[in-house]
């Protein structure tokens, strides 16, 4: 079972060691916020395999038990997977493991990996009691909730929890509860890293942190540098842009279709917004309190009749009842397009944007930069309220509705008529549709 390997640096010894470098003792968390490039996850997964592997365990005739959590999701290879497999690999030992769909298994220990959703598994993190080691990746995006949650549940003598994320915002739970306060939970053990601290960087790395660092520095520090981002600096629509897009004259084009972005209220909301948009101009926006899903149909069904548009992008992030029901009667009457639409989907574009709601929300910046006009009626002001961050390869995600006081439902729709792309050409749509529950999606 021998193998040799080399770590980025001497940083991230307490990994392998599980002793605080300081006191010699055995932490109970493991803090790792670091820019991208840092090594920071390759090391973790080296150390999770380490420990998996451990002679010590043969001796004692007993298993480790590892979990990997996140937020969102809840399988392996969303998360950890290639990150653990490639580790095996450089430690020469991945024959000696079982990588099964949900669980990787070590062969001579008995040792395992599974993983688990914060978000959607509340219930099951009680079950966690007997978990040896949890490695939580992208921690910047853990909620209060999920933390407070966690951490008295992995309670089992020497257990630890590694805690691995790229600073975002300083007031991100992870952040206040471990290394922007002053009352961190005991045993904590911070390793702060950035590009600087990886030996091991290659040459296109570095090529492609100095490209940023010159048409980015603010994303740069970010990043690479491991830096919080400033309160102005992750505001996605600044509120220059606002005040300018007010002050446009509307660019009047009635040959243009118009589209309409429903966002239909749902838990924690209590306004449902419907914004009809033709080109530059926007139409009208109506607002409605939060009410049922037929309540929801029959309100947009007469704002239908009375206004008119040609396609309708519903969002049916909580519920598919009012897209199901648009497109059933909006098809049978042939009448308009009903297109489903949800936060969480993939973006066109990876590579930039997290999801589908980050997309549509650039697309309206953009929107708005190069002629889009706002009304003076409507509380467009909120817009300058969300805030996004940096992911790994330049990709952005716009940060949890969650942290704002008020959610910018009057955005929301809007961008979501924004979503399909073309606005001269709105029924070419720009990804494919799928036809789900009864509805186009």
């Amino acid at each position: 079972m021998g193998s040799t390997f080399e770590v980025a640096s001497p940083k991230f010894e307490p990994l392998f060691t599980l002793k605080d470098p300081i006191t010699g003792e055995r932490p109970n968390h493991i803090v790792l916020p670091g820019g991208r490039a840092s090594a920071k996850t390759v090391s973790a997964s080296l150390a999770v395999i380490y420990h998996m592997r451990n002679k010590k365990l043969l001796k004692l005739k007993r298993s480790l038990r590892v979990v990997i959590a996140r937020q969102f999701g809840s399988s392996i290879d969303e998360s950890f997977w290639s990150e653990l497999e490639n580790a095996s690999s450089l430690m020469g030992v991945w024959s000696e493991f079982i990588w099964g769909n949900k669980v990787i298994t070590h062969k001579p220990t008995g040792s395992t990996v599974t993983s688990i959703g914060l978000e959607r598994n509340k219930g099951n993190i009680k079950g966690l009691a007997q978990v040896d080691l949890v490695v939580v990746e992208e921690a910047a995006y853990v909620t209060s909730e999920s933390i407070e949650t966690l951490v008295p549940t992995i309670r089992k003598n020497f257990s630890v929890i590694m805690w691995l994320y790229n600073p975002m915002n300083r007031n991100d739970a992870v952040a206040q509860k471990f290394v922007e306060c002053e009352n961190p939970y005991p045993n904590t053990t911070i390793i702060e890293t950035n590009w600087r601290d990886n030996k091991f960087l290659s040459e296109r790395a570095i090529a492609d942190k100095n490209a940023l660092e010159l048409a980015d520095p603010i994303a740069f520090r970010n990043v690479y540098e491991g830096e919080y981002m400033g309160a102005e600096d992750n505001v996605l629509i600044k509120p220059v842009i606002i005040e300018e897009a007010r002050k446009c004259v509307p660019i009047r084009n009635e040959k243009l279709k118009v589209t309409a972005g429903f966002d239909v209220s749902g838990m924690g909301k209590d306004v449902s917004v419907i914004v009809r948009r033709r080109g530059k101009e926007i139409l009208s926006v109506h607002k409605k309190s939060k009410g049922n899903t037929q309540e929801m149909t029959d309100w947009a069904k007469q704002i239908y009749i009375t206004n008119g548009w040609d396609t309708v992008v519903v969002d049916a992030t909580g519920s598919s009842g009012v897209a199901d029901n648009l497109y059933t009667w909006g098809n049978a009457n042939r009448s308009f397009q009903t297109i489903a639409w949800m936060a969480s989907w993939k973006s066109r574009d990876v590579n930039r944007y997290s999801n589908s709601r980050t997309e549509s929300w650039c697309i309206m910046r953009d929107w708005l930069k190069t002629g889009g006009s706002l009304d003076n009626d409507s509380c467009w002001d909120e817009l300058s309220g969300v805030t996004f961050v940096y992911k790994d390869k330049e990709q952005i995600a716009l940060e949890s509705k969650k942290k704002l006081v008020k959610s910018p439902d009057e955005g929301d729709a809007l961008a979501m008529s924004l979503w399909l792309g073309d606005e001269e050409k709105p029924q070419q749509i720009a990804q494919p549709l799928r036809r789900v529950g009864g509805f186009i999606g």
